[in-house]
């Protein structure tokens, strides 16, 4: 509490102790002994009031900087903890982003493999066509050999028949 300086008076004055709003200790004030007229009492009851409401004012200005500066602790720590999220945002984007690459590649390597598989399928077919085929070229090639080796022997035969007697007698 602050003391105001009131008008010097001798021998009429005292110390008067006052309790203070934030404090449990008594404060002191100087205060007219003895008031000669209303008006001087009125005055050191405003002025006791008007110190009163300072040091109210006071411990309330203390009070709101407290809160302000809570304040601004939490909204930094809130932009931290959002510029963390934000970081951890963009690396999970990332590792999907590299997740979905990787699926991508996958499926890319699927396909080839697929499509050689399916290459090989068909020459596998054409090969057991080509094999099928040259077997029949075979079976007829046989069966023709086998028909001109009979025609042959008939032939053969024939002659032999038909030239042996004549050269014999």
């Amino acid at each position: 509490m602050a003391l105001r300086a009131l008008p010097n008076i001798p021998d009429k004055s005292t110390i008067l102790h006052l309790p203070d709003i934030r404090e449990t200790d008594a404060s002191t004030a100087l205060v007219l002994y003895g008031f000669e007229d209303v008006q001087e009492c009125d005055g050191a009851r405003t002025l006791q009031l008007v110190e009163r409401a300072v040091d109210s004012m006071r411990a309330l200005r203390a009070r709101a900087d407290y809160i302000s500066a809570q304040s601004l602790d939490l909204i930094h720590l809130t932009q931290r903890e959002r510029l963390q999220m934000q970081a951890e945002l963009r690396r999970a984007r990332e590792e999907a982003a590299s997740f979905q690459r990787q699926a991508e590649d996958a499926m890319a390597a699927f396909a080839k493999a697929n499509l050689r598989l399916r290459e090989a399928e068909l020459s596998r077919r054409e090969a057991e066509l080509a094999t099928q085929r040259a077997h029949a070229r075979a079976e007829a090639a046989e069966t023709r050999t086998r028909s001109l080796e009979l025609y042959l022997k008939k032939i053969s035969r024939y002659l032999s028949e038909r030239l042996t007697p004549d050269f014999i007698g």
